[in-house]
């Protein structure tokens, strides 16, 4: 934070440099530096860890809805007609219509799979031509919130008689865990 764009990627490739040889430990909210320079995150929530891995495999595995966006020259108006052939696809609806005749489509899936390369094949034999597509990206903030969101809300004479595991000894203990933020 305060930094210029030149010394935000300065910092970061600092950063990078040391995790040749070392171990670096990075403390954040800013998720969207994390997500560049970390290879591993940790996310913590009220004082527990909830989520171990990568950055992308966080975004690939808290995704809820898997889009494309695309921007078609449809003459003939067959565009739509795309959601009979892939059974991938949920629903196709249009965004907007430009100046130039182009129309943009948000594209809903009903699962993960890619369907770009199928698209793009049924778009050159329909002669559409697809002027921008690409499949909707999920951030680490958003897997963030994914994670944490509707977890439940303790009290803290709550959180003082839970069972906690003691780090110093292995043990399981009940009784008065101390929280961090």
């Amino acid at each position: 934070v305060g930094l210029d764009p030149k010394q935000v990627i300065e910092i970061r490739e600092l950063i990078k440099s040391f995790r040749k040889d070392h171990t670096v430990l990075v403390s954040s909210h800013i998720l969207s530096e994390v997500s560049q320079i970390c290879e591993k995150v940790i996310i913590i929530d009220k004082g527990e860890i909830i989520a171990v891995d990568t950055p992308e495999n966080l975004e690939k595995q808290t995704k809820e809805k898997f889009t494309v966006d695309i921007t078609v020259d449809d003459m003939n108006n067959k565009f739509e007609s795309v959601k009979e052939v892939i059974s991938s696809i949920e629903s196709i609806d249009l965004v907007d219509t430009l100046e130039d005749g182009t129309k943009k489509y948000k594209i809903a899936l009903k699962d993960k799979k890619d369907i770009r390369k199928e698209l793009f094949s049924i778009c050159a034999k329909e002669n559409i031509i697809i002027i921008e597509m690409k499949q909707e990206d999920t951030s680490l903030e958003d897997a963030f919130i994914s994670l944490v969101e509707g977890r439940k809300e303790y009290s803290q004479k709550e959180i003082n008689k839970m069972e906690y595991e003691d780090w110093s000894t292995n043990r399981r203990v009940v009784g008065y865990k101390t929280t961090f933020s």
